[in-house]
């Protein structure tokens, strides 16, 4: 019996869609390791990648709209929330500032040790990574995640325009997303079932990805003038 006009539209439409995977698999396999490194391809390269190309269409065309999944808040205390029940002193506010910013170059620096960790393995065939270097690989993420949550962002925001804001709502809610994703999938592999790969995970972790990269072009793009100015609001300059 031949196929009515309608089946062989959906059959037609479906071959194309799975064609457009294929593609949109090999463009996102490619940005992931370009974007973290071969090490961090390996890691997560075969279930991040993957997972996004199943539903590019999403990523084609509503990536860039505000979205409660890739942008969104994540916890910090504030000056206002420190200071509920008393006003600080001048000099506890200095503390308080110093403190902070100390705490945020503690993560930058985390970050960059993270960058220059990840990069000795880089050459590594893929599945040899050794389990130790997996796990502080993981830990630097998780030290960073919980380093930087502690951090008064209206500080940063008094020292440089934006910092503070950008720093939880790209930084700190990127890492927050790839954690949680990358959560699921250790804990997935360890019982060894699949990682339960969904729709809306992989929009997060995508949306994660995405968000720690406009922090990284941001950040590079002010990092001197930022200096500057941090320094001048901890009193060194």
């Amino acid at each position: 019996m031949e196929d009515s006009p309608v089946t062989k539209l959906i059959s037609t439409v479906f071959s194309f869609y799975v064609m457009t995977v294929m593609f949109a698999g090999t463009y996102y396999n490619w940005q992931y390791a370009k974007d973290h490194g071969f090490v961090q391809w390996i890691f997560l390269g075969e279930i991040v990648p993957t997972a996004k190309s199943l539903i590019w269409p999403y990523y084609a065309f509503e990536l860039n709209q505000p979205s409660s999944v890739t942008k969104g808040s994540v916890t910090t205390p504030s000056s206002v929330a420190l200071a509920t029940s008393r006003a600080l002193t001048p000099a506890e506010q200095e503390d308080h500032n110093r403190e902070a910013i100390s705490r945020f170059n503690a993560v930058t620096r985390m970050r960059t040790e993270e960058i220059r960790f990840n990069l000795q393995y880089d050459s590594y065939p893929e599945g040899q990574t050794p389990q130790a270097a997996l796990d502080k690989m993981k830990s630097y993420q998780d030290n960073m995640l919980a380093a930087g949550q502690g951090i008064d962002i209206e500080v940063l925001n008094s020292a440089f325009p934006e910092l503070g804001n950008r720093f939880r709502d790209e930084f700190l809610k990127g890492l927050s997303l790839l954690i949680n994703f990358e959560n699921i999938g250790i804990a997935a592999r360890k019982s060894g079932n699949p990682a339960p790969i969904t729709p809306e995970m992989a929009v997060q972790a995508g949306g994660g990805e995405e968000l720690l990269r406009e922090w990284q072009g941001w950040y590079d793009s002010h990092y001197g003038d930022m200096l500057v100015a941090l320094k001048k609001k901890m009193g060194a300059g």
